[in-house]
């Protein structure tokens, strides 16, 4: 059977554009939850891309939770993953962004969020962040991803509303969707990184606290930096 792809253009960032494809077939019908892709070197072959392209895009699709890798057995649609295309990452890519970028863009508008908010939050709002880290450490010591995630999510929006940036905080509100897919398809795929995760992570969210307390924006860099690079460790460890 031909391969309903076409040849990537010479424009944009090919794995980009491979992801771009794979989700088109997906969206339209080509494509359901627990069907196997055709092997990378077909996708490579019928996209005129390298066979590194496609793995940069499926391991993309992967972390998000549209795609399943089995190892010896090939990369499979996720069973929700039709549905997934249809999210926030959908709504991303629709806009024009790129979804290979959307994790550094994110660490960087998080940056300056944090920045902003330590010269302009409130004592209220601060305490307020700390409630929300409370009930982040509530989940972090049931081991209960789910509490956590969902505190996470506060947190990060309270300090978006704080750093007084009404557009800056539409794009976190965003980008926060795709996180919570990037977590949840970590969390999938390896329990015991997520459950080591949790400890890091909340004792991070307590340095940026911190920084929010002394109202110290040069610190705000360092921390949040640092709550990214936690980050990037326990996604390279779910996903290899």
């Amino acid at each position: 059977m031909a391969l309903k792809f076409r040849e990537v253009p010479q424009t944009r960032t090919k794995g980009s554009q491979v992801a771009e494809q794979i989700l088109d077939a997906i969206r339209s019908g080509q494509y359901a939850g627990g069907d196997r892709l055709p092997p990378e070197r077909d996708l490579a072959a019928a996209m005129g891309v390298s066979r590194g392209s496609v793995r940069e895009a499926i391991g993309a699709l992967q972390v998000v939770g549209i795609l399943q890798s089995r190892v010896g057995d090939g990369t499979y649609v996720a069973p929700a993953g039709a549905r997934e295309v249809k999210s926030g990452v959908s709504a991303l890519l629709e806009a024009g962004v790129d979804l290979l970028e959307i994790w550094k863009g994110k660490e960087e508008i998080e940056v300056l969020l944090l920045e902003a908010a330590a010269r302009a939050a409130t004592d209220e709002e601060i305490e307020a962040m700390s409630a929300t880290l409370a009930r982040m450490a509530e989940g972090v010591k049931r081991r209960d991803y789910r509490k956590y995630l969902v505190s996470n999510v506060r947190f990060h929006l309270a300090i978006a509303k704080a750093a007084r940036s009404p557009s800056l905080e539409k794009v976190e509100n965003a980008l926060l969707r795709v996180t919570q897919q990037i977590y949840s398809a970590a969390e999938r795929g390896r329990d015991e990184a997520a459950a080591e995760h949790l400890d890091r992570a909340l004792e991070v969210h307590r340095k940026i606290l911190d920084v929010l307390r002394e109202r110290n924006p040069d610190g705000a860099r360092r921390a949040m930096r640092r709550h990214f690079d936690e980050v990037a460790r326990f996604i390279k460890s779910a996903f290899g």
